[in-house]
């Protein structure tokens, strides 16, 4: 999206993909153009706002992903602490391998 200038006149284009190609539309140099390069600097402005949230929530998802491995890891240190193994993924008390004597 641009204005360009041509013997000493501003024409404003849009630019954008097809089939791997650029296609310039031509809007012209009066109030229509000038509305449409409002428009297109609104939705982009719009689109940098999306990436902006986007790239915080990565962050956030990021932070909370860390934050549950480390409950993850106290989780298993008390367990372990308290006499618990892993047994095929499953948390199990350690049992007495003591038997009792037969008097």
């Amino acid at each position: 999206m641009s204005w360009e200038t041509r013997k000493d006149k501003s024409y404003y284009y849009r630019k954008r993909r097809v089939d791997g190609h650029v296609i310039s539309e031509y809007l012209g140099r009066a109030e229509n153009a000038a509305r449409a390069a409002t428009e297109d600097t609104r939705v982009h402005d719009n689109r940098t706002q999306e990436q902006a949230r986007v790239q915080e929530l990565d962050e956030l998802i990021r932070q909370y992903d860390q934050f549950a491995q480390s409950v993850q890891m106290l989780v298993d240190a008390h367990l372990l602490l308290n006499g618990y193994h892993k047994h095929r993924g499953q948390w199990r008390k350690i049992r007495n391998l003591r038997r009792k004597k037969s008097q």
